[in-house]
């Protein structure tokens, strides 16, 4: 990473703040130097892995398929020691939990139940019937 120099004017006025206004001559502002490194790295997330069920002949309702899930979180993630789940999606009720994790995501391509399992540390979805059931979880050792 590399700073590009970027030239300022001090403004001669003061702002509704009490503080003198700087204008960048440029577009972009100073990029942010990260003094540790290593905190870049400890914010990655790899992208969470997907397992699709088609159960719509057995008429699984959301318990049943929250059992199912959970049964199958913990042998996908038993090398990790098993499986804990961090959000869910359903679609028959329009319920997500933890409730309003979607306020801010109306119009983004991520659903905020999935956002907030990526960043909590979430490696797999369990996804019912095309989105009709999703859940989400971390492994316990994380």
């Amino acid at each position: 990473m590399f700073n590009r120099p970027t030239t300022t004017i001090n403004v001669r006025r003061i702002n509704p703040h009490g503080f003198a206004s700087r204008v960048y001559v440029d577009s972009h502002p100073p990029q942010r130097i990260h003094r540790n490194p290593a905190s870049l790295i400890s914010t990655y997330h790899p992208p969470m892995k997907t397992l699709h069920l088609n159960a719509d002949q057995l008429g699984l309702n959301f318990d049943q398929s929250l059992k199912l899930a959970n049964a199958a979180a913990d042998h996908v993630l038993h090398k990790q020691g098993g499986g804990m789940l961090l959000s869910f999606y359903d679609r028959d009720r329009d319920l997500e939990s933890p409730n309003g994790v979607s306020e801010c995501h109306l119009n983004c391509a991520i659903p905020g139940w999935q956002d907030y399992a990526e960043n909590r540390g979430g490696a797999l979805i369990v996804n019912f019937e095309q989105g009709r059931f999703v859940f989400c979880y971390r492994p316990l050792d994380f």
